[in-house]
């Protein structure tokens, strides 16, 4: 059994200009083996990197020199448009 999110957390977020979601990274993919510093996301479209998880557990904070590796599963920042 889990700990389920407060739904005034949940509304909180809904209504946010700013989304964050899961993003598991694909092998193969523009950012399999990239650093974060290297691919410039957010200066170059706004997303926000915070914690990584790979299979040996978490990562946070990370910094700028961090890589990007297949499997690695993420939870990016960035804002919302409909």
């Amino acid at each position: 059994m889990g700990i389920g999110i407060h739904p005034v957390i949940k509304d909180a977020l809904r209504s946010a200009d700013e989304k964050i979601v899961e993003l598991e990274v694909l092998a193969g993919s523009a950012l399999d083996g990239k650093v974060l510093h290297i691919i410039r996301l957010p200066s170059s479209i706004g997303v926000w990197y915070w914690p990584i998880k790979r299979e040996n557990g978490w990562m946070a904070p990370i910094t700028k020199e961090t890589q990007i590796l297949a499997g690695t599963s993420s939870w990016p920042r960035a804002p919302f448009t409909a």
